[in-house]
């Protein structure tokens, strides 16, 4: 759940029209760091692969959401 509100709450910055500009949202490394703690909380390797796919899905549903 809260890997879906974190990729929610990313797609609510607004992206400039210029595209030479960064932008903020794109940053991957949290997008990562989310997947990689649920994996590590896991006792088990499948498990752990299981979880970081899981949090990665949930947070890429959660930008969409949006839209």
């Amino acid at each position: 759940m809260g890997a879906g509100l974190f990729g929610l709450a990313i797609s609510a910055i607004p992206s400039p029209h210029d595209v030479l500009v960064f932008w903020v949202g794109n940053f991957s490394s949290p997008w990562a760091v989310i997947a990689f703690f649920a994996g590590w909380a896991q006792r088990s390797a499948v498990r752990a692969a299981v979880a970081g796919a899981m949090v990665g899905a949930a947070t890429v549903v959660g930008f969409s959401a949006s839209f």
